[in-house]
């Protein structure tokens, strides 16, 4: 035989057997089946009324006005709230510095959107977030003006002469500790 009259070999006797224990049933089985029975259809009526009282959904229109990322609907109490003092806020900024179109735009709005952010340039956003003094563009000197670490190999360079130690801005008890942690390794 092959697996899949084995298969439904076994099959046919389970089905078989499962009707012998229905027509051979006892009173306490008869009982639970009823019981079984009646919780289903329980279930039932239920989901039914579920189904029924699933609210209705709401139009595609308003996907056209609102941003649905930067919307939930939990929390729409304390987004109107928060909308109101960081538009209080941008505008103090914005009265500080009046050379921000784009940015002087999105403070007359209500709420802010995704796409009034992307549609912002650096300046822009920097001048938005309240940034001072921030450039747009790296230039090639930055890089130069890091500082490049020293490798010392000890206390004394390959001539022999001894290496002072590297000045640095802390107070005298901290280089005091330092000098002491030093000594300890």
């Amino acid at each position: 035989m092959d697996a899949f009259s084995l298969k439904k070999d076994n099959r046919k006797k389970f089905q078989d057997k499962q009707k012998l224990k229905r027509k051979h049933a006892t009173p306490s089985d008869r009982k639970y089946r009823l019981l079984n029975r009646q919780k289903e259809e329980k279930a039932t009526t239920e989901e039914k009324d579920q189904d029924q009282e699933q609210p209705a959904l709401k139009s595609n229109e308003d996907r056209y006005y609102e941003d649905p990322v930067l919307e939930d609907p939990h929390s729409a109490v304390a987004n109107a709230e928060l909308n109101k003092v960081l538009k209080d806020v941008l505008k103090n900024r914005l009265q500080q510095n009046d050379d921000a179109t784009a940015v002087n735009n999105v403070a007359n709005k209500d709420t802010l959107k995704i796409k009034d952010l992307k549609q912002m340039n650096t300046d822009e956003l920097n001048r938005w977030l309240g940034r001072q003094n921030t450039t747009s563009a790296i230039t090639a000197a930055e890089p130069e003006s890091l500082v490049v670490p020293i490798h010392v190999q000890g206390d004394h360079d390959r001539a022999g002469k001894k290496i002072s130690a590297p000045s640095t801005d802390l107070p005298e008890e901290l280089e005091t500790d330092q000098d002491f942690l030093d000594g300890l390794l």
